[in-house]
């Protein structure tokens, strides 16, 4: 037994510390919707007020009185009196007068979306110290700088009350270890700190990705390529290197993760068009690596990947009996943070190629995305203390087996979650 689900979602949310309420702004002292304050239309009654002058009656002519000045006469034909002046005679082309000025063709496509990322210029020469210095430089200046930015969430008066929601207070007092967590958030809020993932981040590229012995220096010194080696990527620690020091669990771990490496090498290749600038491309097993491009700017951070691509790459890091990712992942995808200013950010996704499961690989969730300029985009602006955020995916189709959802809802011991 299968299940479809079909889904149109549009969501647009935003929130802030401003001092005055947003809902009180688009609401007058009457409830109307325009601004506080606003005089009311001149004429006492509605046939009064289509076009004319407030308090002036219109004429008794109503074609007389559809956007030219009160007790003006349009012309005669009326293809001539749909936006432009009262008394100007708009162009013979109706497609080029429905809403801008006389003569102004307003029937324009507007501009296509930026692409994620910036475009690549001529590269530049090379070597691993500036991949290195760039690299850490502009994570540890982006990371920073939204971790500062979030801050307005632990004095944030709405996510408190969400908060409050959500937590049930008799789990609260018959759970156990989560006391200081309980009393944190009590006496402090909710409180964001990034340092300790952006300190893993940094020590992952590092020692891990971007390794100095593995570094190659191309012919032309325009690009560096790093081969990840599997025994110095998945050792625990600074000792461990799968022998038999190491625990059970940590040696079985190991295995697997030698074992994941060496069946889909990692190769990335870095290159730079200028000051700042670094381009990496990713090679994962039989994948090219245009398939998956990262960019990591001193003003933006960007990712476009092949979802097959990409699928190759997660599998490296995680388990598949952690997350069962399909065979099969048709589609690609974009995702930009972009640096407005200090602590100003704007994140913008983008499906550049459709998604698709096929329903050949049944045996998991099938999925059909369309393409789509901006799905989710959010605005993080820490000077203003605001967060806006909108989500619109179209038409989502998902088809998924009835046992995903028994095993999703239902834990090992058979309990309802």
């Amino acid at each position: 037994m299968r299940y479809l689900i079909s889904v149109c979602l549009l969501l647009s949310i935003g929130c802030g510390s401003s001092e005055s309420d947003p809902l009180e702004n688009m609401m007058n002292d009457d409830g109307q919707g325009g601004a506080a304050g606003t005089e009311p239309l001149g004429g006492e009654t509605p046939d009064e007020n289509m076009g004319g002058e407030a308090g002036d009656p219109v004429t008794e002519n109503p074609d007389q009185n559809m956007g030219g000045g009160a007790g003006d006469p349009m012309t005669e034909n009326p293809d001539q009196n749909m936006g432009g002046e009262a008394g100007d005679p708009m162009t013979e082309n109706p497609d080029e007068n429905m809403g801008g000025g006389a003569g102004e063709n307003v029937n324009e496509m507007p501009d296509e979306e930026e692409p994620i990322g910036a475009p690549i210029g001529e590269s530049i020469e090379i070597d691993h110290g500036t991949v290195s210095a760039d690299v850490q430089g502009n994570l540890t200046l982006h990371i920073n700088e939204i971790d500062d930015a979030l801050d307005m969430l632990s004095s944030s008066e709405m996510l408190d009350t969400i908060i409050g929601l959500l937590t049930d207070d008799e789990d609260e007092e018959d759970s156990e270890g989560d006391d200081a967590f309980v009393e944190e958030e009590d006496d402090d809020g909710l409180e964001i700190d990034l340092t300790g993932l952006r300190d893993e981040i940094l020590e992952i590229i590092s020692d891990r990705l971007l390794v100095a012995e593995r570094a190659q220096v191309s012919e032309d010194g325009k690009t560096v390529v790093y081969t990840v080696d599997a025994d110095e990527f998945c050792a625990t620690d600074d000792a461990g290197d799968g022998d038999d020091s190491e625990s059970p669990e940590e040696l079985e771990d190991y295995m697997e993760c030698t074992a994941r490496f060496n069946a889909q090498p990692l190769v990335i290749h870095v290159s730079s068009d200028g000051a700042g600038k670094i381009n990496l491309a990713v090679a994962v097993g039989n994948h090219l690596p245009e398939e998956m491009s990262i960019q990591i700017h001193d003003d933006l951070i960007s990712v476009v990947a092949s979802m097959q691509a990409a699928t190759s790459f997660l599998r490296l890091f995680i388990d598949e009996e952690s997350l069962a990712l399909p065979d099969v992942f048709e589609g690609r995808v974009g995702l930009e943070a972009r640096r407005e200013g200090s602590r100003h950010f704007a994140v913008r996704t983008s499906i550049l190629e459709s998604l698709s499961v096929p329903a050949a690989y049944a045996e998991g969730l099938i999925l059909e995305l369309e393409a789509q300029s901006a799905p989710l985009t959010l605005l993080l602006n820490g000077p203003a203390n605001t967060i806006d955020a909108s989500l619109g995916l179209g038409t989502l189709e998902a088809e998924l087996p009835w046992q995903l959802i028994v095993d999703f809802l239902h834990d090992d011991s058979g309990e309802f979650r």
